[in-house]
């Protein structure tokens, strides 16, 4: 469970040493907490990095908890610094070794779905990723090759929490994440945002021989079964990765990142930049490791 919209019981800046404190009862409840759809949320963070990351990229650091010396430079006039004992820091950890430093900030907003997608060129739309780090390593390969934006299908897990933050070395504090999206809704978007949809199937257009468009949606699925059928015939094309050897198939993060790269790689884009080459008939992507 995590804190919705709300802030979280401040207490005294006395140093924690019971299990009974509603500070520690507070953040208990955060760790592995699994944020609504689109709310505002507070998200229970470890280590320094990731806490610095969060504070450049913009997102308020509402506590920051330690059983030594916090920063002074790390947060702003209302973050609440206090101390831990060790013992019940070390409780709060889900790290094999616990860090130093643990604390709690808040999600920020980001534009209009509509505004994002009125200047991005490629975004990609995840349907029922349910592995968090999966989620967090995708944000990370789209950070890295120039994507603009994350928009999870409802029934994809949140990317707001911890797993999804650290799989993606914070790049989730920096690109736009829309979640619990209708898929109806979100079509709709894409076309009226001038936006090209492309699946991912088992029997789509080979990936280097595909033509990606100037600005284009790249659609991925759920690990177990890819991307559902009604979606692939809602594309206006599809694509497969050729793989040797004996794999059915890959994990949908590095599937991801294969498209996305071969996307920022190959510059194969139409004079007129709306023609779209390639079939998209075919069954769903086969089975993908989680």
């Amino acid at each position: 469970m995590a804190f919705r919209g709300h802030t979280p019981p401040r207490g005294d800046k006395a140093p924690v040493s019971s299990a009974q404190n509603p500070v520690f009862k507070m953040l208990g409840r955060l760790v592995g907490g699994n944020p609504a759809d689109g709310e505002t949320m507070l998200v229970f963070l470890e280590g320094e990095k990731l806490l610095r990351e969060a504070d450049l990229a913009g997102w308020d650091l509402r506590w920051l908890v330690s059983a030594g010396t916090i920063p002074e430079d790390l947060g702003n006039e209302r973050t609440v610094r206090l101390n831990m004992d060790a013992p019940l820091l070390n409780r709060l950890s889900r790290l094999e070794t616990p860090a130093p430093l643990m604390g709690v900030v808040e999600s920020r907003s980001w534009p209009t779905l509509e505004a994002t997608l009125k200047v991005a060129e490629t975004v990609v739309v995840l349907d029922r990723v349910q592995d968090p780090g999966n989620v967090g390593t995708i944000a990370r390969s789209l950070e890295a090759l120039g994507g603009e934006a994350l928009l999870l299908l409802k029934g994809s897990c949140s990317a707001v929490n911890d797993k999804a933050i650290r799989a993606s070395m914070g790049a989730l504090f920096r690109v736009p994440v829309y979640v619990g999206l209708e898929p109806e809704t979100l079509f709709n978007s894409l076309s009226q945002a001038g936006i090209s949809t492309v699946a991912t199937s088992a029997c789509g257009c080979p990936l280097w021989d595909f033509a990606f468009p100037r600005r284009v949606a790249l659609l991925m699925g759920t690990e177990g079964e890819g991307l559902r059928p009604e979606f692939i015939e809602m594309c206006e094309a599809c694509v497969s990765i050729p793989m040797r050897g004996r794999a059915e198939s890959l994990n949908v993060a590095a599937a991801t990142a294969i498209c996305l790269y071969e996307r920022h790689r190959g510059g194969k884009f139409p004079n007129d930049g709306t023609q779209i080459s390639g079939p998209k008939s075919g069954p769903v992507m086969t089975k993908e490791a989680e």
